[in-house]
């Protein structure tokens, strides 16, 4: 902001000194907050790994001129068959994790029985961290067996019951988990930086997953690619896992044959 008020002064004293505005107009717009917004091309829909591999491309053919020479770029996917593909990855990535268990809050911002921090403080942290996907930082404000409340980094709150919390049985190993929790005190407690996220008109408990995940949709009849997931979420990993040679241990690929009247 400090750039754009230098900017309109250095414009204002040119249209003085060149008698388009009077010395009176120039003394009044100078003293005038700024209230301009950032703004960016409107993006139809993300694809963001989709879209790093792409560039990728676009430099190792043309370099430094695939930024400078105003190259248009068409692919074969398609906004309802990549944003289909995003949600099935999320979805089944946080569905397998839940079943794992919780494996407790990201952080603890102050202690029960130590004084809870002002909303501008809470806020603030919550602005320094990422969201993934559909998860949102947040911190818990007030809890009790039936609800508790968490603040997001916007300000407002969210409710979380029991419906929202059931399923995080405490994590112990990849194959057990501690008891199913009777009361949202059972996970939650004032102070808990946690995750969270919406599902249908509830806000549910969530966490980042520890696992990963891609799709590739591919068209039978030509070999055009449809979407590409690259992982669960591009600010948790940049790491595209859907490429050839990108696997490792622990990670398996499978190809799905669909065919005409297999349903």
């Amino acid at each position: 902001m400090d750039r754009a008020v230098a900017r309109r002064n250095v414009v204002l004293s040119r249209m003085l000194d060149e008698g388009y505005i009077t010395q009176q107009q120039f003394d009044q717009t100078r003293t005038e907050a700024i209230n301009a917004n950032y703004h960016a091309p409107e993006i139809a829909f993300s694809a963001p790994y989709l879209s790093e591999m792409v560039r990728q491309e676009m430099y190792n053919r043309y370099g430094e001129s695939a930024y400078e020479d105003g190259y248009r770029i068409y692919t074969t996917i398609t906004r309802k068959v990549q944003q289909a593909a995003q949600q099935a990855v999320r979805n089944n990535v946080l569905d397998y994790d839940m079943r794992h268990g919780y494996r407790g809050p990201a952080n603890v911002l102050w202690k029960v029985g130590e004084s809870a921090w002002d909303n501008n403080k809470i806020t603030d942290t919550l602005k320094a961290l990422p969201t993934y996907g559909p998860l949102l930082p947040a911190a818990v404000t007030s809890a009790n067996p039936q609800e508790a409340t968490a603040m997001l980094a916007d300000g407002s709150t969210v409710a979380l019951s029991m419906d929202g919390v059931r399923w995080a049985r405490p994590y112990r190993s990849d194959t057990q988990q501690g008891p199913t929790p009777r009361k949202v005190t059972d996970v939650l407690q004032t102070g808990q930086q946690i995750w969270v996220r919406q599902v249908g008109d509830a806000w549910w408990l969530a966490q980042v997953p520890e696992v990963n995940s891609a799709l590739v949709s591919i068209n039978p009849q030509n070999g055009a690619v449809m979407a590409l997931v690259g992982g669960f979420d591009f600010n948790q990993s940049k790491f595209n896992r859907a490429t050839p040679g990108t696997a490792s241990g622990g990670f398996q690929h499978q190809t799905v044959p669909l065919h005409r009247g297999d349903g």
